[in-house]
């Protein structure tokens, strides 16, 4: 009894030790592989962060005067720095989603959301802001820069959408360009610069006719692509940690490019942070230079970096701060972060705002002085191409025509983006709109089984409607499937009605019992572990065996069973080896999943333990792939970023061909019949129908 009371106060003392040397400043190098402070001689002086009271996890700021914004998952909060090193909290918005960039422009602040699309926030009461207007982007609003009544937005794998904010009430679409992957960008002088992440490139975009944006150059980077600064002809990109085959220099940094030549960016300088230890999410990188030759730098759980960029050939750290150990156990990630009166605010992921002081730090000058522009005349109008108008008809949107569903044979339900839902009657030459009904969020997807539709409303859930014999709905029941509001984006039915699949935000599935619509009930949800869910995952259709399955990129081939009392996972197949652009359809019971040039035939394994990935057949002559869905012999693929529609003959399924091809700039969707004629959704080109 003794011994064991002996070890009691041993390490009740040596708790308090512990305690007490966190509370009264002995210092701790590390925790969980990553350096609470950096070797001072390379990385400079400390700099102590002291976290905003009542601030919350946060991944995007904007600094402008005395008014700093802040936001995060599910809020967009407003500061009065007049004393920039005690902010008082103004007013907040709930519910923004994923608030990822921010951006002041004129009387508004302008916010990226992810799968949550583009906010505009009238600030003008900074202790009341108000949401006067939400945008649906081609997809996920990430990166932001606003110049001359453009918002440029970075969408990862479907490049930089260009949006005419000179209505701020009334955003409307552009134009858009692919690059590398593109996650932040800058503009200066009609060129816009983009930070790639996977292809980890700087790529330099002429903008100047935002309908016929193009590349002219780029630059490659050592690590992963993200926050980019343009000034005075001199280009900053932030880097990731990834290491280049060709280079031992880890991706944890600043490159420098020169810029004077944009078609031809030259590497002129380099500085390395230090190689932490690497989750594989919080993942930014950012970057702001002042006129005065002074860099700041984020690199995410590394913290901030403050470097004298005035030559940069020799770069030199002048200091750092990194934000104390949080909730995760590890230091809180850098989101992002501004420079004001003396002080730096950095937005900590998971804990909130934290402000640092230092005599280093001075407001941001929106001047940049000179960047090249280009003497090259103005690309034509974008046309439609002749093969489009040749055989179809082409019905345009106000918003992204992004799905739809054939009623009563004659007609097709078109889930519209922020135009709501559309019934169209396409029997005819010309088609004709029979109802135009508004949804309580952007319609992102619309399916419809005998007198119901269901549909995938965004931030408003999933809804069930009974449909009137008019083409009228009727809400029987609406699913709000995350209280974060992550918005749903596909919704499937299979088994007549029984079931129903939604997928919301990027990487949750959810199933529901609807065998009474007026009254769903939810069954269980399936997160999604790694990677990111693009458009059209969810296979429509199923096997006898009523199975479904879902093409998870980074994952796998994920397989439901539907046969039960309940759904249930199955298992993985291709585990590790699936893109955001391959594709999967049930053909009879063998299941096609379309990859690398190729298709694998699939028979549904007994057992996923161990078993064996079926014989791989190319496929010549099909450029690139996309989802594919069944029609009789033939298999029609959408690639919606790329703009492609492939029609791929089946009628020998161990051989199958390219019977036709179409190429256009716009977003293809998941095309549906009506008395034989193709219905095609086509994002900002509208409705595509048959002749």
């Amino acid at each position: 009894m003794k011994a064991i009371l002996r070890w009691n106060v041993f390490f009740l003392l040596w708790g308090f030790a512990l305690w007490s040397g966190a509370c009264f400043g002995a210092e701790v190098s590390s925790v969980s592989g990553f350096s609470l402070r950096h070797d001072p001689e390379r990385y400079g002086e400390f700099l102590e962060p002291k976290k905003i009271e009542g601030s919350k996890p946060s991944m995007g700021l904007a600094l402008r005067g005395d008014l700093l914004a802040a936001a995060g998952y599910g809020h967009l909060t407003l500061f009065d720095v007049s004393e920039p090193e005690s902010p008082k909290r103004l007013g907040e918005i709930g519910r923004v989603m994923e608030g990822r960039q921010l951006v002041f422009y004129g009387e508004y602040l302008y916010l990226t959301g992810r799968t949550g699309g583009l906010m505009v926030v009238d600030v003008r009461d900074p202790e009341a802001p108000v949401l006067c207007a939400h945008y649906d982007t081609m997809e996920l609003a990430t990166g932001l820069c606003c110049a001359d009544g453009i918002a440029y937005v970075s969408q990862r794998q479907f490049g930089t959408e260009m949006i005419d904010i000179s209505e701020p009430r009334r955003p409307m679409h552009l134009g858009f360009v692919l690059s590398g992957e593109a996650q932040s960008v800058d503009y200066a002088n009609g060129l816009l610069y983009a930070g790639d992440w996977g292809s980890r490139e700087l790529t330099v975009i002429d903008v100047r006719e935002p309908k016929n944006a193009r590349i002219i150059g780029s630059g490659k980077l050592a690590g992963l692509g993200d926050g980019v600064y343009v000034r005075d002809g001199i280009c900053y990109a932030a880097t990731g940690p990834r290491k280049l085959r060709e280079t031992p220099v880890f991706g944890h940094g600043l490159d420098i490019f020169s810029v004077e030549d944009p078609r031809e960016p030259k590497l002129i300088g380099r500085f390395s942070f230090p190689p932490q230890a690497v989750h594989a999410f919080p993942d930014f990188w950012s970057v702001e230079v002042h006129e005065d030759g002074v860099a700041w730098v984020s690199d995410s759980f590394n913290g901030v970096f403050c470097l004298d960029v005035s030559d940069p050939a020799d770069v030199k750290c002048l200091a750092h701060s990194v934000l104390p150990v949080g909730r995760k156990g590890d230091p809180d990630a850098v989101g992002a972060f501004k420079t004001g009166k003396g002080v730096v605010y950095a937005a900590g992921v998971h804990d909130g705002v934290y402000v640092i002081r230092t005599p280093l730090a001075k407001e941001l000058s929106p001047e940049r002085g000179s960047c090249p522009s280009l003497k090259t005349p103005i690309l034509p109008e974008l046309e439609i191409p002749e093969c489009l108008t040749n055989d179809f008809t082409i019905f345009r949107t106000e918003g992204q025509a992004l799905a739809a569903a054939v009623w009563r044979d004659e007609c097709v339900w078109v889930a519209a983006g922020s135009d709501g839902l559309l019934l169209l009657d396409v029997s005819g030459g010309e088609p004709k709109v029979l109802r135009r009904i508004p949804t309580a969020g952007f319609a992102y997807d619309v399916k419809c089984v005998g007198d119901r539709l269901f549909t995938a409303e965004s931030k408003a859930g999933a809804a069930i409607y009974r449909i009137g014999e008019d083409g009228s709905l009727t809400e029987e029941s609406r699913l709000e499937v995350q209280k974060s509001g992550a918005p749903v984006r596909q919704v499937i039915v299979p088994d007549a009605g029984k079931w129903m699949v939604t997928k919301s935000g990027n990487s949750t599935l959810k199933f529901f019992d609807i065998s009474n619509p007026k009254s769903p009930v939810f069954v269980f949800t399936h997160p999604i572990p790694r990677g990111i869910l693009y458009g059209r995952d969810l296979s429509d259709g199923m096997s006898s065996r009523k199975t479904v399955v879902c093409t998870a990129q980074g994952n796998g081939l994920f397989w439901f069973g539907l046969d039960g009392e309940r759904p249930y996972f199955r298992g993985t197949t291709f585990s590790g080896k699936v893109s955001f652009e391959h594709g999967s359809c049930w053909v009879g019971d063998r299941l096609f999943y379309f990859h690398d040039g190729g298709v694998s035939i699939c028979r549904e394994p007994e057992t996923f333990e161990g078993s064996e990935e079926p014989p791989f057949i190319p496929i010549s002559g099909l450029s690139r792939f996309g989802k594919p869905t069944v029609r009789g012999e033939k298999i029609v693929f959408t690639n919606r970023r790329e703009g492609i529609v492939s029609i791929l003959d089946i009628q020998n399924p161990e051989q199958p061909r390219i019977v036709k091809e179409y190429r256009f700039h716009g977003h293809p969707e998941l095309p549906v019949w009506v008395k034989g004629r193709m219905v095609l959704p086509a994002g900002h080109f509208g409705v595509l129908i048959e002749k």
